[in-house]
C-alpha cells in the first residue's frame, strides 16, 4: 500500500506524521546518561553497568579508536557475542565517526573473508577465541588492526603485531 492510500486507515488519534529529532544515537545515549546516570543500562550475568558508566566507556573507546587512526567513514567490524563490550564497541565506533560492520560470530572463515573484503573494514573488534579465524583470512582482507575481547578469561592466543587486547 502506498503512503497516501494507507492514511485513511489510521485512527484519528494516531498521527501519520512524526517528528524525528535531528540527533544521532550517540547523542541519545549521552542524553540518557545525563538523565539516568545512576540507573542500570546493561546487565550481564552478575554485573550491572549504569548509563554514566556506559557513556564513559563509549567515550574512552571512541577516543582510543581515533588514537589508533580510525577516521570518519572508515569501516570497523564487530565480531562479538551479545555482551556489554558489543554495545560499547557499537556506540564507540559510531561516536568516532566510523561505520559499523556487524559480523556474526558464527561465520566460518570463508564467510568471514567475504564479508570483510566486501565491507572494506580496516579494523575489527573480535571475541578473542575467534581470533584464529581472522588470522586465517586476514591476508585476503583490508583489516589492518584487531582489538580482541576476552570476556574475563585470560588471554589465550598470540596476537599479530599492532593488534591489541581490550580491557573494558
Amino acid at each position: 500500500m502506498s503512503e497516501k492510500r494507507a492514511l485513511p486507515f489510521y485512527p484519528e488519534h494516531v498521527s501519520f506524521y512524526i517528528d524525528i529529532p535531528d540527533k544521532t544515537v550517540c547523542d541519545v545515549l549521552q542524553e540518557r546518561a545525563g538523565e539516568f546516570g545512576s540507573q542500570p543500562a546493561l546487565t550481564f550475568y552478575d554485573k550491572t553497568i549504569t548509563y554514566a558508566e556506559l557513556a564513559a566507556a563509549v567515550n574512552r573507546f571512541a577516543s582510543s579508536l581515533q588514537a589508533r587512526g580510525v577516521q570518519k567513514g572508515d569501516r570497523v567490524a564487530i565480531m562479538l557475542p551479545n555482551c556489554p563490550q558489543y554495545v560499547i564497541a557499537y556506540y564507540g565506533i559510531l561516536q568516532a565517526g566510523a561505520i559499523v560492520t556487524q559480523v556474526n560470530p558464527m561465520l566460518v572463515e570463508r564467510e568471514l573473508a567475504y564479508l570483510l573484503k566486501d565491507s572494506g573494514a580496516k579494523m575489527i573488534v573480535i571475541y578473542e577465541p575467534l581470533y584464529p579465524r581472522l588470522a586465517a583470512v586476514r591476508g585476503e582482507t583490508a583489516v589492518e588492526q584487531a582489538v580482541t575481547v576476552s570476556l574475563g578469561a585470560p588471554p589465550s592466543v598470540a596476537l599479530a603485531e599492532g593488534d591489541v587486547r581490550c580491557h573494558v
